[in-house]
Parts: structure tokens; sequence; C-alpha cells
């Protein structure tokens, strides 16, 4: 219906201006209603938030035409969540638990045979992804990178996580010491947990102090939003 947009579900529909959104609904068959779109400035963002008897109040009266035009902006909606469910918010590395000297010798020292395997951390629109090496022991002691490892992977979903906290403390020695940050993240687990106890999960990320504060406070305010979200404080229909 415009240069470069699709007549389908498009991928940048969130872009849009009102404009372009009374050309896509234009190229649905309701070219009737234009104009409505642009008087009252219906970018692309905010149409999918029109609830039914917002399609009356703007003037939409044909009862086929509220029917149609909720399918499309149905349709808009599910392709937003699909997308919402890919989208990276934050992503970050395990720091090392030391100076950067430290790692410096570590690495140039010992790398080749014991190569450093950091986690990742990975904030999505509704879960946490936390990726993380698992070192095969060696007497009861993790042997780095020497005899291997496996990777694990923790989803968490965000309407389950319950607290968010840090610690900040300093790794290294003297005027090496560097500060660091712990991610404190207490969530719910299963259902089939047996005590009150149990259905807790504690899982600590840790990070440079400055990225680990930061990082905290996108949890936060994702969780937040993500179970505002499913409470349907921005649900269309």
């Amino acid at each position: 219906f415009g240069e470069g947009m699709s007549i389908h579900v498009p991928a940048d529909y969130h872009q849009w201006s009102a404009e372009d959104v009374s050309k896509y609904f234009t190229s649905k068959g309701y070219s009737q209603y234009s104009t409505l779109w642009v008087q009252h400035r219906l970018s692309g963002e905010r149409v999918v938030l029109m609830s039914p008897t917002d399609l009356v109040t703007i003037g939409v009266k044909c009862i086929g035409d509220r029917m149609g035009i909720q399918k499309e902006l149905r349709e808009l909606k599910t392709h937003a969540r699909d997308q919402d469910r890919t989208k990276v918010l934050a992503e970050h590395q395990e720091a090392y638990a030391g100076s950067a000297v430290e790692r410096w010798f570590r690495d140039y020292c010992c790398g080749c045979f014991c190569p450093r395997e950091p986690d990742t951390y990975t904030l999505m629109s509704s879960v946490l992804k936390i990726r993380q090496y698992h070192y095969q022991r060696f007497c009861g002691m993790k042997c780095g990178g020497c005899l291997g490892g496996i990777w694990k992977n923790n989803t968490i979903p965000l309407d389950r996580i319950t607290d968010v906290d840090t610690v900040v403390s300093t790794k290294g020695v003297g005027m090496f010491g560097e500060a660091k940050c712990t991610v404190l993240i207490t969530s719910a687990a299963g259902t089939d947990a047996t005590t009150q106890l149990s259905r807790l999960e504690h899982t600590e990320l840790f990070l440079d102090r400055d990225e680990g504060e930061h990082l905290a406070q996108e949890i936060q305010h994702q969780v937040l939003e993500y179970k505002l979200n499913l409470e349907g404080k921005h649900e269309i229909f």
C-alpha cells in the first residue's frame, strides 16, 4: 500500500505514523475511514491498543466493519507478541572474579590450557536466559577448562521473579582491587514444590559493578512491565 510496505502483517508497524496506519487499513478495504486514523493521531504503536469501544468512539459505526478492523488489530497484536518474545533487551557476560591484572595473568599464562568460559545473561521481554558452563571435576575440584565441561541453559520467566537485589564487593588485591556486583534473583519454582521454602529459587549473576547495577534495574523494570501486560492492562480485547 506504500513504497516498501507490505499489505500483510508487517514487521515494522510499530514505527508507522498515523498516515501509514491509514494506508494499511485502506489496503484492507476500509478506505472510508482513512481520515479517522490521522484525525485521532493513531500511530502504529497506538492503534494496537484500541478496544472495540474506541472504534465506536472514533466513528466506525458499522458492526461488520468493526469486526473486520478488530480482526486486523488482533493480527497486528499477535505479531507484536511474537516479536517481543524474541526481542533482546540486554545481554552481558559474567565478570572475572578478580582485577584486570589478575585476569591478564590468568588469560595469558593459563588460558591456553584452561580457557575461561564466562556465563552469559540475556534479558528478553518475557524471560531471563542464563547460559552457564559447568566444568568437569577432578577429586572434587573444578578444573577450569582443562577437562572440558558442558553448557547448561536456565530460562527464568519474568512473571516468576519475586525479588531482585544487588551486593557490591571488591575483588583483587590493594590498588588493583575492582568493584563487582552480584545480582541476586529470587524466583518462584514450579507448582510441584512441596514446601514454601522449596518454591523459591535463588540465582546469582556476577558482573562489574556498573553493569550489574544497571542490569538489576533493567530486570526490575521489565518484570513490572511484563506482569502488567499479563494482568491485561495493555490488552486490546
